[in-house]
């Protein structure tokens, strides 16, 4: 139950990056890639990557959800 509860928030928060570019592979915008409670964002640059972790990290907060940055 604990990892679908993770799996929907993490879907809500990562809503925020649709429309901010990621990398293009087939055509396709990527932002992040999703695993259990990992995330990893991808872009073609450092200032849209910037972009992605700042929309992430204001989504969260408003969600009250922790980002742990050592991972």
């Amino acid at each position: 139950m604990f990892c679908l509860q993770i799996f929907l928030y993490t879907k809500m928060i990562m809503r925020c990056t649709k429309e901010l570019d990621g990398i293009r592979i087939g055509g396709v915008n990527l932002s992040n890639f999703r695993y259990a409670d990992d995330t990893a964002q991808t872009a073609d640059s450092e200032k849209k990557l910037q972009q992605l972790f700042d929309a992430v990290v204001k989504e969260s907060e408003r969600k009250d959800f922790e980002i742990i940055k050592k991972k």
